[in-house]
C-alpha cells in the first residue's frame, strides 16, 4: 500500500502536471503524416524507386517523401486520399524544374515542412546530414553542367571537321586532324 500511495502521490504532483501538459502541448503542434513504408527505411525506399525508374538519377528526396506518406487505399468514391501536407509537397513538386536538383534546404519538401531539424535530413537514410546531402547534390549539378558542355562542345567539333571536310581551308583544324 505504501508504494500505491507513493506512486499516487508523484503522479499528481505538481511538477508532474507541469510535465504533462508541456508534453500535450508538444502532442497537439504536431502533424499527423502516417509513415506507409511499413519496416522499410527511406533508403530502401529510394533504391526500390531507382530500380523501377527509366531515369534513376531523376529521383529526388521529394519523390522518396511523397511515396512514403501517400496514401495507398482509396475510399468510397475511388480516390486516393491524401493530407494536406502531402497534397502540398506534390505541388512543390510538380513546379519545379525536374532537370535541375534544387538544394534541400529549398525543396518542395522543405517549402512545406519548414528546414529540417538539427543533424537530421528527411527523407533519406539514418546518417546523412544536411551538409553531405548538399554537397552530394551540389556536385551532382555541377558534373551535370559539366557533361553538358562536353556534349556542346562535342557538337562544335564535329561541326568544324564536318566543315573541313567540305574543303574549307582551315590551318587550325588541319592540326587538329593530324592529332587524332
Amino acid at each position: 500500500m505504501d508504494k500505491w500511495m507513493s506512486f499516487i502521490k508523484a503522479r499528481t504532483s505538481h511538477t508532474f502536471l507541469e510535465r504533462t501538459k508541456k508534453f500535450k502541448e508538444i502532442r497537439a503542434k504536431q502533424v499527423d503524416l502516417v509513415h506507409r513504408t511499413s519496416r522499410k527505411s527511406f533508403a530502401v525506399v529510394e533504391d526500390e524507386l531507382k530500380q523501377k525508374s527509366e531515369t534513376p538519377e531523376a529521383i529526388s528526396r521529394a519523390d522518396v517523401w511523397i511515396h512514403a506518406y501517400e496514401a495507398r487505399k482509396t475510399n468510397s468514391d475511388g480516390e486516393v486520399q491524401d493530407s494536406d501536407i502531402v497534397q502540398q509537397v506534390k505541388q512543390y513538386k510538380a513546379q519545379e524544374d525536374p532537370s535541375q536538383h534544387t538544394s534541400i534546404t529549398n525543396d518542395a519538401v522543405a517549402k512545406v515542412l519548414g528546414p529540417d531539424p538539427r543533424g537530421r535530413v528527411r527523407g533519406f537514410g539514418f546518417g546523412a546530414n544536411l551538409s553531405k546531402v548538399d554537397g552530394q547534390i551540389h556536385m551532382g549539378n555541377k558534373v551535370t553542367r559539366l557533361e553538358n558542355e562536353l556534349e556542346s562542345l562535342k557538337g562544335l567539333v564535329k561541326d568544324l571537321l564536318g566543315r573541313l571536310d567540305k574543303g574549307g581551308n582551315n590551318s587550325v583544324m588541319f592540326n587538329f586532324r593530324q592529332m587524332r
